[in-house]
């Protein structure tokens, strides 16, 4: 069984040297900066051994890559309310995945159609690390995700989601709108009614919704 799917790392050893720095420089500000060297050393080696070790633990079979057809697998976070879950981020050609490993409080697979993606731009992470992807859905909301290797995966991104036919993206956006016009009728029509718009506001705001 051939496998001929890309793996992602990126450079996990400089987000672990920076974290460890921080971390090293706020304890070591705290009990004593004689301790900030080995410290640093000790949360950088924790971090980098941390990461590997979920990336490891939590890899996909070569079974999981043929079934699912996945083209680019590697290790990221996805943020779910404030929990930055840890694990793999893969890419078929028609959805993103991500799959947490088991030390997460939210354990739930998340897929998400090519599709669905409107845009994506990059951020960076705390400020410094920039592995960030800030995802735009056709329905207007965002997912955040952190990457390593975030060049490879904005190529990819680039390539795959660029493919969708337009006419499935042009729907979509078009059935988004209408959804959004009808609450703003809907909304309208409520006030109207309530007494709070008069005959003539309710038609002007009316028509400014449709045009």
């Amino acid at each position: 069984m051939e496998n001929n799917t890309k793996e992602i790392k990126g450079d996990i050893a400089f987000p672990a040297i920076i974290s460890g720095f921080v971390f090293s420089l706020v304890i070591s500000i705290i009990l004593g900066l004689h301790l900030f060297l080995p410290l640093w050393g000790l949360f950088s080696a924790s971090i980098w051994g941390a990461i590997s070790w979920s990336y490891k633990k939590n890899n996909i079979s070569l079974i999981e890559i043929q079934k699912l057809g996945i083209l680019a697998h590697g290790p990221g976070n996805h943020f779910v309310g404030i929990e930055s879950r840890g694990g793999l981020l893969c890419l078929t050609r028609d959805e993103l995945i991500f799959k947490p490993h088991s030390v997460n409080i939210q354990k739930d697979y998340f897929h998400l159609l090519l599709k669905d993606i409107q845009d994506w731009s990059e951020y960076s992470v705390m400020g410094v690390f920039p592995m960030g992807i800030k995802i735009l859905k056709t329905n207007g909301t965002t997912e955040k995700l952190v990457v390593y290797g975030r060049s490879q995966w904005l190529e990819l991104f680039s390539e795959y989601i660029t493919k969708m036919p337009t006419k499935i993206r042009t729907n979509t956006s078009m059935v988004t709108s209408s959804n959004l016009e009808i609450k703003d009728l809907e909304k309208l029509a409520s006030l109207h009614k309530e007494g709070v718009l008069s005959d003539e506001e309710f038609i002007a705001a009316k028509k400014k919704v449709l045009s």
